[in-house]
């Protein structure tokens, strides 16, 4: 005897389908690359957010040696160590993945490198040999120093140079710091910034 077709019948044949080919159609290998994609920004985000935590935990003066010995610690062999940090205005480090449930969210000004977040809510706080302990460890892991913010399209170097800080800009161009700057790549407009800051000093040599 024929089962006679009604519209909830047929509903569920199509559901049913649609399951099918949810599971089991295309390429097996796009269900890998999805799920690859989800375990490296689950590592992103876990970087962003502990390097964020080790901040702050500096920035407020809580502990200090324990926190510069842990943000070294993260560095090394750190697939993610050049993701970029989402911040706010004043250059605090926001959560991504949970700003947006506060009752008053922070707004994301930009996106930068975690070289920038570290020299804009660590440099008031730790002396410039502590810096640069950081910054080499940062730079012998693979660490980029031209990274590139997303919004304002910035450098960490182009980024000190905009704050006027003269010592950190000196520090970047010591070319005893392996992750020094080569003053011959910088545009223009950053040279003539950097002669106006420091002028007859822009290399710094040992």
């Amino acid at each position: 005897m024929m089962k006679r077709l009604t519209k909830r019948n047929i509903a569920k044949k199509i559901a049913s389908k649609r399951k099918t080919r949810k599971y089991y159609g295309g390429n097996p290998n796009d269900y890998l690359l999805e799920e690859n994609l989800s375990e490296k920004q689950q590592r992103r985000n876990l970087f962003r957010r502990t390097l964020s935590n080790y901040v702050i935990q500096i920035s407020k003066k809580n502990n200090i040696k324990q926190g510069i010995k842990n943000l070294k610690k993260l560095f090394e062999n750190n697939q993610e160590i050049n993701s970029l940090i989402p911040i706010s205005e004043s250059g605090r480090p926001v959560d991504k993945q949970t700003y947006s449930l506060a009752k008053k969210p922070i707004p994301i000004y930009d996106f930068v490198s975690p070289i920038i977040l570290i020299l804009d809510n660590l440099s008031d706080v730790l002396p410039i040999e502590d810096i640069i302990s950081i910054l080499n460890v940062y730079f012998i892991n693979g660490g980029d120093f031209n990274k590139l913010s997303i919004r304002k399209k910035l450098t960490p170097f182009e980024n000190e140079i905009n704050k006027r800080r003269i010592e950190n800009v000196k520090m970047l161009l010591d070319q005893r710091n392996a992750f020094h700057i080569i003053e011959d790549g910088l545009q223009e407009e950053t040279k003539t910034k950097l002669a106006e800051l420091i002028p007859n000093e822009q290399k710094i040599v040992s």
